[in-house]
């Protein structure tokens, strides 16, 4: 009761809806239940006057507070004030969102002790500090909402004992230092946003342990490094997002495994090498964003395979050759390549570049999918791309 009494003090619009001093009969945003627990639902409150979370009265027993649920989401900029320490004290909440408002200070270390707690819904404020290494308690959370924020600092690495976290969204903060290791222990994740911080650093090559991880975001950061071949245990992974950052080395052949991929963003990197043939394996495929990096070679006939692929961007790259016509059995891609691979003459201006086996020399191909002239002529091919095969008159067939 106490409780309640203060939040009306510092939610003042609340007062317009308290009808009596019952709590549980007629006042829409408390919903008291049949276990005598009470959740609190501010979400949908209209406000006119400043409003802020109350601090918990210094007389009141927090663990006897029988609030399960506390919920004030998109409240808007007159939902101020900080995130108060004594709600700490709150020890039987399971459930807190407080998103889109206009909330600020930092996170309570003395959160740690809400052990009950298994979602925290804190996104879109504007919370600032760091991330609290004595969260690290609350081990029963499986959903921690805190991208859209301010946050700075690293990642502390003792999180990896919040074993019950399926989802963790960090993204969209300022948060630097580099990539855990030791977060491979969260074997239980599916979700990680860490996008559009300053992280720095390679990818762990140890996060191949969490397996259970379907959608991950790293873009826009100061990652560099190689990517991990170890990765290729990650077969969950439906969604993968790596792109603006200062990545490097070639593309991972053994990556053809994560077969579950619908979306890989690679884009924005420093990426070279030539496009894996065995990517054909990669049929789920229905975003692809390889532009901007240093990608050379001929583009691989044998993706044809990946017939789902909506949206693939292969620009600003230093592909040779034409875009393999049988490529048009991804009939419902929509196709960004530069110029050089899809003009009229790309067979003859574009053609890739070869060290004839005769000669140290270097000659100019103009055999369409073909990528070893035959010594001596630039007109017929003694190698033929993958997927097409060499003819009789030394040209390339499908």
């Amino acid at each position: 009761m106490k409780f309640l009494q203060a939040l009306v003090k510092t939610v003042p619009d609340l007062e317009n809806y308290k009808q009596g001093d019952d709590y549980c009969d007629g006042w829409g945003f408390v919903q008291c239940n049949a276990d005598n627990t009470v959740a609190v639902a501010l979400t949908g409150l209209a406000l006119t006057k400043p409003s802020s979370l109350p601090d918990l009265p210094d007389d009141v027993d927090g663990a006897k507070v029988a609030m399960t649920s506390f919920a004030a989401k998109a409240m808007g900029e007159l939902f101020l004030g900080t995130l108060p320490p004594s709600w700490g004290r709150l020890t039987q909440l399971q459930t807190l969102s407080v998103a889109g408002n206009n909330i600020g200070g930092t996170l309570p270390a003395e959160w740690k002790a809400l052990t009950n707690l298994t979602k925290l819904v804190l996104c879109i404020n504007q919370l600032s500090g760091t991330l609290p290494t004595d969260w690290k308690d609350l081990t029963a959370l499986t959903e921690l909402w805190l991208e859209d924020n301010q946050l700075s600092g690293t990642l502390p690495t003792d999180w990896k004992a919040l074993t019950a976290l399926t989802e963790l969204w960090l993204g969209s903060n300022q948060l630097s230092g580099t990539l855990p290791t030791d977060w491979k222990d969260l074997t239980a994740l599916k979700l990680l946003w860490l996008g559009g911080n300053q992280l720095s650093g390679t990818l762990p090559t140890d996060w191949k342990d969490l397996t259970a991880l379907k959608l991950l975001w790293l873009d826009d950061n100061q990652l560099s490094g190689t990517l991990p071949t170890d990765w290729k245990a990650l077969t969950a992974l439906k969604r993968l997002s790596l792109e603006v950052n200062q990545l490097s080395g070639t593309l991972p052949t053994d990556w053809k495994d994560l077969t579950a991929l619908a979306g890989l963003w690679l884009d924005h990197n420093q990426l070279s090498g030539t496009l894996p043939t065995d990517w054909k394996a990669l049929t789920a495929l229905t975003v692809l964003w390889l532009d901007d990096n240093q990608l050379s070679g001929s583009l691989p006939a044998a993706w044809s395979t990946m017939t789902q692929m909506r949206r693939m961007q292969l620009q600003k790259n230093n592909f040779c050759g034409c875009v393999p016509t049988a490529w048009k059995e991804m009939t419902e891609v929509r196709l960004t390549v530069d110029d050089s691979v899809s003009g009229d003459t790309c067979a003859t201006t574009n053609a890739c570049h070869m060290t004839s086996s005769s000669s140290s020399n270097e000659s100019t191909c103009a055999v369409v999918n073909c990528v070893l002239c035959a010594p001596g002529s630039i007109t017929e091919c003694s190698l033929c791309a993958s997927g097409y095969t060499l003819t009789d008159d030394s040209q390339c067939a499908s």
